[in-house]
């Protein structure tokens, strides 16, 4: 019954459709297609979507969201005018339709050796199948029976009528070979996404999924292969583009054939949708099965929440590598144009999200010219980011492209659960009386260190500063932090730890990698300068407030033999630990005004024997025992867990 109620609609709106002047038809068909964009916010958000990855470097995101619009009001006169199959004849043709390249098809058709006719879902890609009829170029059409057996038997009539014969997609490819063997032409849409088991070509950029079985008989039958293309003008009037044939005859393969087909394919498709970006059908996922993912960093200019980002797009890597994807990495530079800015920008991004013109404008009055033109252009499947302030950019992007957005650090300003994952280290959990589903706990901070890592920037540092390379030579790393909450790390505590440094006597030469960092008091820096630059055992010396090197840390980490760090900086710790060198962290006099969240952790580390914890007066026994193998510590492993809980969420 509701078949033939179907039946009968179709029935009365071609009727309808057919007897009303053309231009109220499509002017209704208009109506409907905004009804649609109206109704239809999943398929509008997927449009709004390929239009992004697609054209924002051309077009701003405002406009963007009116192509949407445009493209959803062009299908429903796409459907009026389809609807109105009944008008079609040869005075329509001749009054609407302008033909460009009608002699390559008649010259195909003189051969006799079969033509596949390539077009795509723009302009009223069903109506150039009836003009072809009408013409006297009966084309073949492959088409997905999905409604009933009356429904689509209607249908059929109609097209027929017109001289456009419809072949079930099921079983289509026998139908497909015999016919171009018998010098019948065979139309196909060749811009819908095939899967996993079609070939990958570059589409705007990305790779995307294109059907290979006509690409495949054209060069097994040695058929002519033709671009087509019907482009709306204005209301009812068109122009159909019919391009010469695309020559393949001396491509070494059928992979060749196939590569040159699809690329002259896709140069005039392109050419075709940057000239009329609202004939094209956005709302289809064409790139659904890309194996490109576009991973971006947001970095705030903090060296240490950029290695801990780099850490994370490492392992993002990792998992999409194993899933056979390829990735495609983007570092963006986010800067504020002042502290007000980023909070009113923290606040008002959601509300503001209803509307593009709103939300980009809040961005753009928020961020540098720079960032925010990064921002824009940029295209993400995962958003990375570290630090507190970069939250509210992490959600806005990745909500944006509806991508997976991971962030390292409790962001501020806004919800957890925004964010598909958010990695704490554990002492930032011990207020959560349960935590989130979405929350990867790690022992310590994350760090973008490797053996491969470590010995690059080792290299890098022995090169700048001329560092001995004689093997007999001992290294223990200094790593010296400053002043925190409630914690004052003082030159005497400094000197203490340097007069017990210089007791230890290994029985090879002892050297000394010293490193401060941006909390460093000048009193510290002075002793340092005046009393340890020049001492015999210093091999190196570096104030970060006045030169600071790219991966300075991790060059003295991949060089010395023994790690020795001040407890004030929780990341400074976790960074030596995750080296696999032993760490030792020195307590000085005051370590117990420590916060009781540094204590806690390196309780903890202490522990799990992932540090030492020496006093002054330990310090050369602790040494002593590194070098002379009688104590070890565990290397700080967080990568493989932090894996595992992203495996599901980016697969």
């Amino acid at each position: 019954m509701k078949e033939y109620l179907v039946c009968w609609m179709l029935k009365t709106l071609m009727f309808f459709f057919s007897i009303v002047p053309i231009r109220c038809a499509l002017a209704l068909g208009y109506c409907g297609g905004l009804v649609a964009y109206l109704v239809s916010p999943r398929r509008s958000a997927i449009a709004y979507r390929n239009l992004r990855r697609a054209l924002s470097d051309t077009i701003p995101p405002a406009a963007l969201q009116k192509i949407v619009r445009r493209s959803f009001c062009h299908l429903g006169m796409n459907v009026a005018e389809i609807l109105s199959v009944r008008r079609i004849d040869q005075r329509y043709v001749d009054r609407y339709i302008t033909i460009h390249g009608l002699e390559h098809l008649q010259q195909a058709r003189d051969r006799a050796a079969g033509t596949i006719i390539l077009t795509a879902h723009y302009g009223n890609w069903e109506l150039s199948s009836f003009i072809g009829g009408i013409l006297g170029y009966d084309i073949n059409a492959i088409a997905r029976f999905q409604m009933g057996e009356r429904i689509n038997q209607l249908l059929s009539e109609y097209r027929q009528e017109k001289g456009a014969r419809i072949i079930d997609k099921k079983g289509a490819l026998r139908k497909m070979i015999s016919i171009v063997r018998g010098g019948g032409i065979m139309g196909v849409l060749l811009d819908q996404n095939a899967g996993a088991g079609g070939i990958y070509a570059d589409f705007f950029g990305r790779p995307a999924s294109v059907r290979k079985e006509p690409l495949f008989i054209a060069r097994k039958i040695s058929c002519t292969v033709i671009p087509v293309f019907l482009e709306r003008v204005k209301g009812p009037y068109h122009e159909l583009f019919i391009y010469p044939p695309i020559d393949y005859s001396n491509a070494p393969s059928p992979a060749e054939a196939a590569e040159r087909i699809i690329r002259e394919f896709h140069f005039l498709l392109e050419r075709h949708i940057h000239r009329s970006p609202s004939q094209w059908l956005w709302g289809h996922n064409r790139w659904k099965a890309t194996p490109l993912r576009d991973v971006v960093i947001l970095d705030d200019g903090k060296r240490g929440h950029s290695n801990q980002s780099q850490a994370v797009a490492r392992i993002v890597t990792d998992v999409f590598t194993r899933l056979g994807k390829t990735v495609r990495q983007k570092t963006i530079s986010i800067r504020f144009k002042g502290r007000v800015r980023r909070f009113v920008f923290a606040v008002l991004w959601r509300p503001f999200f209803c509307c593009c013109r709103l939300r980009f404008g809040l961005a753009q009055w928020a961020l540098a010219p720079e960032s925010f033109q990064a921002f824009v252009a940029a295209g993400a499947d995962v958003v990375i980011s570290a630090g507190s302030s970069l939250g509210p950019v992490n959600a806005f992007l990745a909500r944006e492209h509806a991508a997976r957005s991971i962030v390292c650090m409790r962001p501020q300003g806004i919800g957890l659960t925004h964010f598909s994952a958010v990695i704490l280290p554990w002492h930032d959990t011990l207020k959560f009386s349960q935590l989130p589903d979405n929350i990867v706990v790690t022992n310590g901070s994350l760090h973008a260190i490797t053996a491969d890592s470590l010995q690059q920037a080792a290299h890098r540092l022995s090169r700048t500063f001329c560092l001995s390379s004689s093997g007999d030579v001992r290294r223990i790393g200094i790593l010296i932090g400053g002043d925190t909450q409630r914690f004052s790390l003082t030159a005497q505590s400094v000197t203490h730890l340097f007069d017990s440094l210089f007791a230890v006597a290994p029985p090879a030469p002892c050297r000394f990698l010293v490193t401060t960092s941006r909390r460093t008091s000048s009193a510290i820096e002075d002793y340092l300068e005046r009393h340890i630059a020049r001492h015999p055992a210093c091999e190196l010396l570096i104030i970060a407030h006045k030169e600071n090197p790219e991966d300075a840390v991790c060059g003295i980490l991949g060089l010395s033999d023994v790690i020795v760090v001040t407890p004030d900086s929780i990341s400074m710790i976790s960074e030596s630990a995750s080296s696999g060198k032993p760490v030792i962290v020195y307590a000085p006099e005051r370590f117990d005004n420590l916060p009781p969240k540094h204590r806690l952790v390196i309780d903890k580390y202490r522990k799990e024997n992932i540090i030492k914890l020496c006093s002054a007066s330990e310090i050369t026994a602790a040494v002593r025992g590194v070098f002379e193998q009688r104590c070890s510590t565990r290397k700080l492993e967080d990568a493989g867990h932090v894996r595992l809980a992203l495996e599901p969420i980016l697969s």
